[in-house]
């Protein structure tokens, strides 16, 4: 049941971070000020990273 649990809410931390992801490169895409361009880029890195991690979470969790 906790291992349920467990996926479930990496799965839905998964898209969350996935909508979060393509809402702020639409963001980007629309930024004319450089720094504040670099800067939201930056945060894609960052989001990016740690979607990464909780897909190899989620992966690891399913296969329990």
């Amino acid at each position: 049941m906790l291992q349920k649990n467990a996926r479930q809410n990496v799965e839905e931390s998964v898209q969350n971070l996935q909508n979060t992801l393509n809402s702020l490169r639409q963001a980007a895409s629309t930024v004319e000020n450089q720094n504040t361009k670099a800067q939201i880029e930056q945060q894609i890195q960052n989001l990016q990273n740690t979607l990464n991690a909780c897909q190899n979470i989620a992966n690891t969790l399913r296969q329990q």
